[in-house]
């Protein structure tokens, strides 16, 4: 008897199981994909629960209902690949009947960081916050789930805004959901070298942020005199850093500088190097009509070379450029100047996939050295550009004189590049112990400061980068590749890949 219910037992245990694996398997074949690779891998490693809030509920214009429906398709679709780790709830924010409690609530969110949007309807205008919190275990944070610059502009929230806005729903919940469950990386800006301040680089310091943890470092400072212990002090301290920025240095390197960026590099850091191969600005001109190219003497030329690469001490011109004013006796004039190039030409890299016209000014060109580093270029000059060597003059005449096609048939040039692989140390020492070769690591060298660098008005106005005040407009591409080098350097390429994957979408 006792055996006849054991297998009975067995018997139904084993249906159960049939049933869900049946179960399981139906939801998975009757399940359509829409979301990317990307997103599937961070959902997947997820260890905990995900609770979130959408503050899209009530009375909802018809583009809002298609916004908040996307929205919750896609959550559930997370939750297919997170092994259901993720409950969500929606609030209708004005759902209380007194005006002063809503108002209270509005507060809130406000105080919260959400932006409100106010769309009319027939006969009045509502006010709308469409956002989400999402919290893993003691954290939340915020998203944005409607695209719109204007927040506190009434809108109609027109079909194309809702639709922008949708094509972002992926990347704006799956970074928040990365940036709320992953342990924050820290970012450093090196200083001591005239580098840009923090105010230089306030705008990518504030996009990085968003991130990761941003500090600034000073490598020429230490806590005793310079001697074996300390500077080995400074080697360890620095190890905290995934990655480092050099951002326009303008004062030459100490060799004790260089052994710090190198000890670093062969502790298995990243390096983001931004630098100028030229002195050269504007403001050389001075009341004169040129100015001569010259070396920037920064002392890199030794390290750089040891790590298979060149930034030379050359201008280059292109014909894709941008224009800078004169005064002429007809008043302010503007002229194009092929010094201060627009660069559309980018490698299919995952870094440059996507990304809008970068801009520089007084960029030099790179030179790849080392077969055994791997190397790609990210930016490069159009075929319709030439170098301006060093020695040479940069001469306002040429405003006037125009293009000389014939010299300005030439190859592209190449503005940034990425190098990975095991680099060799060019230092030797008696007195500290050195690593002299790395282990599998990767640096970025971009040949101008200016394109991580942004404007600034006296006496404390701070433009975003790629700001450009003749076509007022700002060119997002340099934003955009830096965040993606940084993001590159730090292992965080599905964030890259999301990205431009809704970039093209949106260009559909």
């Amino acid at each position: 008897m006792k055996n006849n219910i054991k297998i009975i037992f067995i018997i139904i245990a084993g249906i159960l199981i049939a049933w869900i694996i049946f179960q399981f398997q139906s939801s998975i074949i009757n399940f359509k994909k829409t979301i990317s690779d990307e997103s599937v891998e961070i959902i997947e490693n997820i260890e905990d629960k995900i609770y979130i809030k959408i503050y899209l509920e009530g009375k909802l214009s018809e583009g809002l209902k298609e916004l908040q429906t996307k929205c919750i398709e896609l959550i559930e679709e997370l939750n297919q690949y997170s092994t259901h780790k993720i409950e969500y709830v929606l609030i209708n924010p004005s759902e209380s009947e007194s005006k002063e409690k809503n108002e209270g609530y509005y507060l809130q969110l406000l105080e919260s960081g959400m932006n409100p949007i106010w769309v009319k309807n027939e006969t009045d205008t509502d006010i709308y916050f469409p956002a989400a919190t999402i919290s893993y275990r003691e954290n939340s944070l915020n998203t944005q789930l409607f695209n719109n610059e204007s927040f506190y502009d009434t809108i109609d929230a027109t079909l194309d805004e809702v639709e922008s806005s949708i094509q972002n729903l992926e990347y704006n919940i799956i970074s928040t959901i990365y940036k709320i469950t992953n342990k924050r990386k820290t970012i450093a800006f090196i200083q001591g070298n005239g580098e840009l301040d923090s105010n230089g680089v306030h705008s990518i310091s504030n996009t990085i942020n968003e991130f990761y943890d941003v500090e600034h470092f000073d490598i020429t400072k230490f806590t005793d005199s310079i001697n074996a212990n300390s500077v080995q002090e400074k080697i360890n301290s620095m190890k905290k850093y995934t990655a480092i920025i050099i951002a326009k240095p303008t004062i030459t390197f100490q060799n004790t500088d260089l052994l710090l960026l190198d000890q670093y590099l062969m502790n298995g850091g990243k390096i983001l190097w931004v630098v100028d191969g030229t002195n050269s600005h504007l403001n050389n001109f001075n009341g004169t009509y040129s100015f001569p190219i010259q070396n920037n003497n920064l002392n890199l030329n030794n390290l750089f070379s040891s790590y298979g690469f060149k930034v030379n001490s050359d201008l280059i011109q292109d014909k894709n450029c941008r224009y800078i004013p004169l005064e002429t006796p007809k008043g302010i004039q503007y002229y194009k100047w092929p010094y201060h190039l627009k660069i559309f030409n980018k490698n299919k890299h995952t870094i440059t996939l996507g990304i809008d016209t970068v801009v520089s000014e007084f960029t030099s060109s790179i030179t790849l050295t080392d077969s055994n580093i791997s190397s790609t270029s990210l930016l490069y000059s159009s075929t319709e550009s030439h170098l301006d060597l060093e020695g040479q003059y940069v001469e306002l005449s040429v405003i006037n004189n125009g293009i000389n096609e014939q010299k300005f048939q030439n190859k592209n040039h190449i503005i940034s590049a990425v190098l990975e692989g095991v680099f060799k140390s060019p230092f030797n020492s008696n007195v500290i112990q050195l690593k002299k070769e790395s282990p599998e690591t990767k640096m970025i060298i971009i040949s101008d400061g200016d394109i991580i660098e942004n404007r600034i008005k006296a006496p404390n106005f701070l433009f975003e980068l790629g700001f450009d005040p003749l076509e007022r407009k700002i060119f997002n591409g340099n934003t955009n590749f830096i965040l993606n080098s940084v993001q590159y350097l730090c292992g965080d390429e599905n964030l890259i890949k999301i990205r431009n994957k809704t970039k093209m979408k949106n260009e559909k």
